[in-house]
């Protein structure tokens, strides 16, 4: 919530109030990672979130240095170019002390709600949950915007994700404004416009 206050000299007072709600998928606990068009047909990922983090409900035998997050939805978020296509990170974002994500891997298995999400990581997982909270944001080297799709996918029921607290991959357009950026525009515009018809008063 942000409150915005202008005070003139005079009695009159302006409040105006505006409730900024963000996309909740990126403001709740658990790991949230974000793919965002670069502006140049590029990509460029980040992540937040915290939680805990084991190895403890990753199929066998997928390996303890990767996280695995399994059929993803909504809809697809990989086209077919990208089926188990590795790309690298151009710098390391971070999960935990000593852990860190250092790639991405896509993978798109050709029908809404079946893409699998790969994440190779700095270390192995041990079963003993680490606590982590995750930062960071890097350039995904070779990943093309064009091989993604706008939107946010999760698997709510995936052991993984639940362990996480949950997982969600965000896909978006840089220049798409965020709900939290329109409503900060449409308050400085309201207050702008209060003040400028007070002037000319």
């Amino acid at each position: 919530m942000l409150e915005l206050q202008v005070v003139p000299a005079g009695a009159r007072r302006l409040a105006a109030t505006v409730a900024l709600t963000a996309c909740p998928l990126l403001a709740h606990a658990g790991l949230v990672l974000t793919l965002t068009h670069d502006g140049s047909g590029g990509v460029v990922a980040s992540v937040s979130g915290s939680g805990t983090i084991s190895s403890n409900n990753l199929p066998a035998p997928e390996p303890r240095n990767r996280l695995l997050i399994d059929d993803i939805g909504p809809g697809s978020p990989f086209n077919s170019n990208l089926n188990f296509v590795g790309f690298s990170l151009a710098s390391p974002l971070t999960l935990a002390p000593g852990l860190q994500i250092t790639g991405l891997i896509p993978d798109d298995d050709g029908s809404p709600g079946l893409d699998d999400f790969f994440m190779p990581l700095s270390a192995d997982l041990t079963t003993t949950p680490v606590a982590f909270n995750a930062s960071g944001s890097a350039q995904v080297i070779g990943l093309q915007f064009a091989d993604l799709t706008v939107g946010s996918y999760s698997n709510p029921n995936y052991a993984v994700s639940v362990e996480l607290g949950g997982f969600t991959l965000v896909i978006r357009d840089a220049q798409v404004p965020e709900p939290s950026s329109i409503a900060l525009v449409a308050a400085a515009l309201l207050v702008a416009g209060q003040a400028r018809r007070r002037s000319k008063a």
